[in-house]
């Protein structure tokens, strides 16, 4: 009796399994799969996909490609020049440094900073920014507001433990404050946030949009090191606030 119930578990088991090996070989791997290439974490990263919460991570994997990723701000529409890679001391530097002065639709400094983070920063000016000004405004963004990227330093707090190196010493990292919109208005972290307004609101779809397509997101619920910006980096910490 327990052999025959053993080989019945087994025998369930090793079907359901087959079912479900082929199931997921269609959905991710099957070439006519209906599964869209923006949410199959399988396929190459294409700059003419929406973003989605698995966008930072397929960007992550194209990341060290710098053809790749000029090609993908080209078809965006960015606006931006190839540096030479920088670098300062044994640690700190700007690895595939580029210089960024705009977005398909809204400029930005001048920029300087790695590829990986411009095509980050373009994705969200194309499918977060952009859309929330339309929704909410019924404008578009002109300009983006920045602190930089690069800062060979320390994490704020920690400039007693040298070890404790911020993202922005390789500029892996980007500091936003806020936008300026087609129609005049400026809107800023340091005034807008918390306020309960349309502005309030603007700013957290900004945020929350971020944690798709960076791998820490950080703002003024973060800690008040960030009351007037948001924080953008793709370190070592997974964390949206």
């Amino acid at each position: 009796m327990m052999r025959y119930l053993f080989d019945l578990f087994w025998s369930c088991f090793t079907n359901c399994l087959s079912v479900v090996l082929l199931f997921f070989g269609v959905v991710f791997f099957y070439p006519d799969t209906p599964l869209p290439t923006a949410w199959n974490p399988f396929a190459e990263f294409s700059a003419s996909d929406p973003v989605t919460p698995i966008t930072w991570r397929k960007i992550n994997r194209i990341r060290d490609d710098e053809v790749m990723c000029h090609a993908a701000l080209d078809e965006m529409g960015a606006a931006f020049q190839k540096r030479e890679d920088f670098t300062q001391g044994e640690i700190c530097g700007i690895p595939q440094r580029l210089l960024m002065q705009s977005f398909a639709t809204a400029t930005i400094g001048p920029l300087e900073s790695q590829c990986h983070i411009m095509l980050r920063l373009a994705l969200w000016e194309r499918d977060v920014v952009q859309p929330a000004a339309t929704a909410l405004y019924a404008a578009q963004v002109e300009e983006i507001f920045t602190q930089g990227s690069y800062n060979c330093r320390t994490i704020r707090g920690a400039e007693d433990t040298p070890e404790a190196l911020s993202e922005h010493a390789t500029a892996n990292a980007v500091d936003i404050t806020g936008v300026r919109l087609s129609t005049g208005q400026e809107i800023s972290l340091e005034v807008d946030w918390g306020s309960g307004g349309r502005e309030d609101a603007f700013l957290k779809v900004l945020r929350d949009g971020g944690c798709n397509i960076f791998r820490a997101t950080l703002g003024p619920d973060f800690n008040e090191a960030h009351k007037d910006h948001f924080h953008f980096d793709v370190g070592r910490y997974r964390v949206c606030r």
